[in-house]
């Protein structure tokens, strides 16, 4: 979702924010728990970035493998290409 720190950051400030709004918010209409709202809330968010980012991490995989890429999932340098200070 987000590569640079600073982008981390606002999204972790959105999330947090959004649950602890919506939490309270469910909260006081259906009679609950104000923390075990902002605790599904916060799963649920987590559960749909799991999601989504395993999505997106099978169409980065297909992309390089139509790209000539072939990467194992650990190497950090495609096959096929040397690496530095290796002979």
């Amino acid at each position: 979702m987000g590569d640079r720190f600073d982008h981390m950051m606002l999204i972790a400030i959105a999330s947090g924010v959004f649950s602890s709004v919506m939490g309270t918010y469910i909260c006081y209409h259906i009679d609950g728990s104000t923390g075990g709202c902002i605790v599904v809330l916060q799963t649920l968010l987590f559960v749909m970035v799991m999601i989504f980012a395993q999505r997106d991490d099978s169409n980065a995989q297909h992309l390089r493998l139509k790209q000539g890429e072939v990467c194992n999932r650990f190497d950090s340098v495609p096959t096929g290409q040397e690496i530095p200070g290796d002979r």
